[in-house]
Parts: structure tokens; C-alpha cells; sequence
């Protein structure tokens, strides 16, 4: 088979391999940490339809033997012999201890299986499915073996064999490309290029088998994953006509690998938003926050949290949803040792620290957002939470909190920012204020100088806030900070203690903060710290 379509796709590609080589273990690993899926399946469980190998074939010492041993039997002219050599590799690269697939990827049994699986006469499909489950595991290997496959023209033949009349057949080829996909953006890419979509797309709408859309969902799932580089949206946009089927399918598995989707398929700019807001799969998202599995919950509210970055119109449509009263129920159960969530996972803090930080997060956009939503957050009881989570929360739940904060000063009205103040957030802020970052840090600063400037009445009268914010120790930690060497940090702190905090008034014209329009902004310098002149992301 001719390998010039893969080095073409990759030639053009360059760029994208390069960065893959930079980021992939680092990125990716890290990716999959977080989320705790596993991109990759190999095959070790005996199918119902797998076959037995009846020759006496053993792997001796010298692999290239073995293999043209092999190899020799998949030419027999007996049906029998050729699948018995075939599932010998099966059951070879089937093995949980990570066989060595390099010797079989040199190998002409490669080509062989690929060729077997492009058989379609109904009296082979035993061997075809066989091969695809060869296929399948060496997927599951390493880029070198995945991009053997792929110059070996394997993926235009697992696409084809997705249209297969076999429900078997169509089940492991999805499988098959869903390693290959999950392999690097490179892989995925080339994918994409060769018409999967479609493909795909027809099968999950038109299959109630269960083993096939899960499947064929999780290898949708990985061609949408990645945003190093994203894949092009406008290839994978089929996709979203099979988002509701897939949350709205009952089945963990492959409600998880649609949540996955829409996360994906929802992260960037507004317009991807909009696109998957009008499915109208974010009221199912919004149900499948309660969920008892957190591997539900969590693609869930990362796929809502991502569609609440766009416009105010589109924050508001999910708002529409009721997610801000499925989020106090989930922070209460978290609260509550974990609650029912807890019970049915085997790493408890874990997923409650994860779960509590997408909350925050998702809480965050929608306080950046206009007064009437600010106002929502409010009636819905979640500001205790956000303020329990800078109190007591580990740093990346503390960090959303104070970003939800944060942005609720800067665009809430005097009389929510007095609200906040009233539920003990000038504690939760100043308990921040000597953590080490520099971002956070410059997020609690323009919070409290929001405060200040609210709580600033009569010249020469003490502010209203100076008492809260002393009684807990925030004026020694501001004192403090307008010594450190990050210039924005110190101006920032010499600014509110010099024109709100001090309780005799002197004029500083230098520190005192530009009036632009309704509002007060500080006065910034070329020398800022990263991470402080732009507070918001």
C-alpha cells in the first residue's frame, strides 16, 4: 500500500509536529490527569466474537522470525490457517505488559492486516474483525506505531469499515481510529482529513447499539480534544448535530464522551459558543451537574463553564437553564464530606477540590457579566460558598474564588459590593493578600480598592471598610506589600492605604486614582508585573 497520503498530510504539517514534540508529554499528560480519562484502550478483554488460535505458533527469541513465520501462514490459501496466524498477533499485542510492537510494525504482517481488514465478503469477517483488533492495540502503542499505521493507509480502510453491514465490524473500527486519533493533533488532524466525520456522524445517529456508540462516541471525543493546536471547527461541526443524543443516551460512558464533546466543541471564541448553545443540549448539562458520577459532572460544568466566557446574552441563555441552583446543591454536597458524590468515588478529595475549582470558575465568568447577573449569583446562596473556598479552600480552588470576588466589585453595583462585604469577604481577601502570586494577589488588591471606593464618604472621615479590613490583619499585609519589588503590586498597596486607609487625609496627587467616566481605575506604569496591569482573562 502506498505511503505517500500520510508523509503528504505530515509534510504540510510540519509546524504542528514540531509543537507537538514540545508540548505532547507535557500538555497532553497533563490534560489527561486532569480529567482522568485515558485517551488510549487497548483491547485485553476476550470479545464473544474473538477466535481461539489453533496452530501451534510460539514466539521464540528472534522476533523477525516470528513474524515472517507468521506472515508466511497470513498468504496460506486456507481461510483457517491465515486467521489462526492473525489471532496468534492478537493475542500478542493484546497483552497488558506493553509488547514490543516495533519488530511487527517493520514487519510485511502489517500491510497483511490492513489488507484483511479491507476485505468485505461476508465469509471473512472473522478475520477482518480479528485484523482490526490488531489494529486496534498497535493504535494503542506509541506515535511511531500509530504513524506505521497511518503510512500503511490503515485509516481509509477503518473509515470503510465503519459503513460496514456488521455491527462488530463497525464497533472496533471505531475503536481503531479512536486510538489513532487520541495518539497526537497530528494524528487527529489526518483523521479529520480523510472524511471521518461523516462517517461517524451517520453511525451514532442512526445506532441504538450500546458497545458502538460508546465507541464511536469516544473516538468523536478525540477528534475533538486538543488546542494545541484545536482541530479546525469547521470540520468538526457535524459533531454537534449528535450532542443531545449522546448527554440524553442514559449510558455513563457515552453521556461522559458527549459532555466531553461539548466542552470541546465550546471552547474558544463566541462563535463555537453559539453553535453549540443552539443544539439546546446546555439544559441537559445543566441536569447532569447533579449527577451521581463525577465523571459526569465534571465534563458537564467545564462545557458549561466554557459557553458562559461569551457575550452577556450568551451567559444569560444558560443562566435560563437554572445551572446557578444546580451549582449551590453540588458546593452544598461537596460541603457535606462529599456527599452522595463522594461515596461512589475512590479518590474523595480529589474530585471534591476539581468539582469545587470548575464551580469557582464557572461562578467567576458569570460575575464578570452585567448587574442583573451578578444579582442572580447572589440570590442563589452561592456567595458563602465563594467565600468559604478563599478561607479554606486548596490554592487553585482559593484562586477562582478570588477571581469570582474580583470581578464582582468591578462590576457590581455599590449596593452588591456592600452586600459582599456584609458575608465576611474583606476576611477572605486579606487572607490572600500574602500568597505567592502575583496574579491572584493583584485580583485581591482591585477587589478591595473596589471596596474602599465604596465604602470612601466625607473627606477627612474614616472609611467605612477601614475597620474590617485592619481588624483582620489586611493593613499590615498592604503596609507589607508596598515594599516588595513588583512595582505594580506596591503602587497598588501604597494607593489604597495612602487614599483609604490613612485615617488623616494627605493630598497625594500622584497616587489618587484617574476618575474615567463613572468609575476609578489605578494609575498604571510601564514597569507593572506581569499579571497585575491586565487583571481579567
Amino acid at each position: 500500500m502506498s505511503s505517500r497520503r500520510f508523509k503528504e498530510f505530515k509534510n504540510n504539517n510540519r509546524a504542528a509536529l514540531s509543537r507537538k514534540k514540545r508540548d505532547k508529554h507535557v500538555v497532553e499528560l497533563r490534560k489527561q490527569k486532569r480529567t482522568d480519562l485515558a485517551w488510549k484502550k487497548r483491547n485485553i478483554v476476550d470479545s464473544e466474537h474473538a477466535t481461539t488460535a489453533t496452530a501451534p505458533i510460539l514466539n521464540p527469541n528472534n522476533e523477525e522470525d516470528f513474524f515472517s513465520s507468521l506472515f508466511t501462514a497470513m498468504q496460506s490459501s486456507s481461510l483457517d490457517e491465515a486467521t489462526a496466524a492473525v489471532v496468534s498477533i492478537r493475542e500478542l499485542v493484546s497483552q497488558e505488559d506493553e509488547p514490543s510492537l516495533d519488530t511487527l510494525c517493520a514487519s510485511p504482517c502489517l500491510e497483511k492486516l490492513i489488507e484483511f481488514v479491507s476485505l468485505t465478503d461476508p465469509e471473512y469477517e472473522q478475520i477482518q474483525f480479528e485484523s482490526i483488533w490488531c489494529i486496534t492495540n498497535i493504535a494503542a502503542g506509541t506515535t511511531t506505531h500509530c504513524e506505521a499505521l497511518a503510512q500503511a493507509d490503515a485509516v481509509p480502510v477503518l473509515i470503510t469499515a465503519l459503513s460496514s453491514s456488521s455491527l462488530t465490524i463497525q464497533e472496533q473500527a471505531a475503536w481503531a481510529l479512536g486510538n489513532l486519533a487520541g495518539d497526537s493533533a497530528l494524528m487527529r488532524d489526518f483523521v479529520l482529513s480523510q472524511d471521518a466525520v461523516d462517517t461517524l456522524t451517520r453511525l451514532i445517529e442512526t445506532g441504538s447499539r450500546k458497545g458502538l456508540l460508546r465507541n464511536a462516541s469516544w473516538a468523536v471525543t478525540n477528534l475533538c480534544r486538543g488546542n494545541k493546536p484545536p482541530p479546525s471547527f469547521d470540520t468538526v461541526a457535524p459533531f454537534l448535530n449528535i450532542l443531545v443524543k449522546l448527554v440524553c443516551s442514559g449510558d455513563d460512558e457515552i453521556v461522559i464522551n458527549g459532555c466531553w464533546c461539548a466542552a470541546y466543541l465550546s471552547k474558544g471564541n463566541n462563535k463555537k459558543i453559539q453553535a453549540v448553545i443552539e443544539t439546546g443540549v446546555a439544559s441537559k448539562l445543566a441536569e447532569l451537574i447533579l449527577h451521581e458520577n463525577v465523571q459526569v459532572v465534571s465534563p458537564a460544568l467545564r462545557a458549561l463553564g466554557n459557553m458562559v466566557t461569551g457575550t452577556n446574552i450568551q451567559t444569560q441563555i444558560i443562566l435560563n437553564c437554572s445551572v446557578l441552583p444546580s451549582i449551590h446543591l453540588l458546593l452544598r454536597r461537596l460541603s457535606l464530606s462529599g456527599g452522595v458524590i463522594a461515596s461512589l468515588q475512590p479518590n474523595v478529595k480529589h474530585f471534591q477540590n476539581h468539582l469545587k475549582k470548575e464551580s469557582m470558575w464557572f461562578l467567576s465568568n458569570v460575575l464578570a457579566g452585567t448587574e442583573e447577573q451578578i444579582e442572580m449569583v447572589l440570590e442563589s446562596h452561592l456567595l458563602p460558598h465563594i467565600v468559604d473556598a478563599m478561607k479554606s479552600g486548596v490554592f487553585k480552588v482559593q484562586r477562582e474564588a478570588a477571581w469570582a470576588i474580583c470581578n464582582a466589585t468591578t462590576s457590581g453595583t455599590s449596593s452588591q459590593i456592600e452586600f459582599l462585604v456584609s458575608q465576611e469577604c474583606i476576611p477572605a481577601l486579606c487572607g490572600l493578600l500574602d500568597i505567592q502570586d502575583v496574579a491572584v494577589i493583584g485580583a485581591v488588591l482591585q477587589a478591595l480598592f473596589q471596596i474602599c471606593v465604596v465604602g470612601q464618604g466625607v473627606e477627612g472621615v474614616e472609611n467605612a471598610h477601614r475597620h474590617d479590613i485592619e481588624e483582620c490583619g489586611g493593613i499590615e499585609k498592604l503596609e507589607e506589600l508596598t515594599l516588595v519589588e513588583n512595582e505594580g503590586i506596591s503602587e497598588r498597596s501604597k494607593c489604597i492605604i495612602d487614599n483609604y486607609l490613612t485615617i488623616t487625609n494627605e493630598d497625594n496627587e500622584e497616587m489618587a486614582p484617574e476618575v474615567v467616566g463613572d468609575a476609578y481605575e489605578f494609575g498604571t506604569t510601564a514597569e507593572d508585573g506581569e499579571g497585575v496591569e491586565n487583571y481579567f482573562i
